[in-house]
């Protein structure tokens, strides 16, 4: 997997956070995290929490 996510230039910690939630929760990253692990160019608005 790490080679994989290399290949299409996503930053190294963006796995660890998989292997690190459990298996009944959900990890959401925010506009800052998908911008460092290379997910996207720039963060885009999202729904406000509770909307």
């Amino acid at each position: 997997m790490d080679r994989h996510l290399d290949e299409m230039g996503i930053e190294n910690g963006f796995w660890l956070h998989a292997l690190e939630t459990p298996p009944d929760r959900l990890y959401h990253l925010t506009p800052e995290e998908m911008t460092h692990f290379k997910l996207v160019t720039e963060p885009v608005a999202t729904a406000r929490e509770g909307e």
